[in-house]
C-alpha cells in the first residue's frame, strides 16, 4: 500500500467536507455581501488614486462622490459617480479636443485631455485586497 493511500484519502475527504459545508452555508446574501465588500475596496482605492482630478475651484470634488451601487439587472455592484462627474471618463481614457453631445442633450466642448487612468489601475493593483475582503466575509459566514 502506498504511504499516501488511506491518509491521502482522509485528507481529501476532510477537504471535500469543508468545501461542501462552505458551499452549503454560502447563500445569496453572503455572496452579495462578499461582492459589496470587494467593490468597497476598489472604491476606496479609486478615491485615493493620485490621477483622480481635483477641482481648483470651490466645488465638490469627484473623489468625494464615488459610490458603490447594486446593479439589480446583473446582480452585481457598480462603482462610479453621478452624471454630474461625467468628465471623469475623459480623464480615465483621454479625449481629443472637440464637441460632443451629453446625455442631457447639451453640447460640450472638450480640450485635448491625455489619459490618466485611475479606475483600472485601482482595480488591478488591489486584487489581493479585494480577494481578502471577500474571503473574510465568506469565512465569517461559513465559520471556517
Amino acid at each position: 500500500m502506498s504511504k499516501f493511500g488511506v491518509q491521502g484519502l482522509e485528507k481529501f475527504d476532510e477537504l471535500t467536507r469543508k468545501i461542501a459545508k462552505m458551499a452549503k452555508n454560502l447563500d445569496g446574501e453572503t455572496k452579495d455581501k462578499a461582492m459589496k465588500a470587494g467593490a468597497e475596496v476598489v472604491k476606496s482605492k479609486i478615491e485615493k488614486h493620485p490621477n483622480v482630478p481635483v477641482s481648483s475651484q470651490n466645488k465638490q470634488h469627484a473623489r468625494d462622490n464615488f459610490k458603490v451601487v447594486k446593479n439589480v439587472k446583473d446582480d452585481l455592484y457598480d462603482i462610479g459617480v453621478s452624471d454630474d462627474f461625467f468628465y471623469l471618463f475623459f480623464h480615465e481614457v483621454g479625449a481629443n479636443s472637440g464637441t460632443y453631445k451629453g446625455k442631457d442633450g447639451k453640447s460640450y466642448t472638450t480640450p485635448s485631455i491625455p489619459a490618466k487612468p485611475f479606475m483600472r489601475p485601482s482595480l488591478e493593483n488591489s486584487v489581493g485586497e479585494i480577494q481578502q475582503a471577500m474571503g473574510e466575509v465568506i469565512r465569517k459566514a461559513t465559520k471556517l
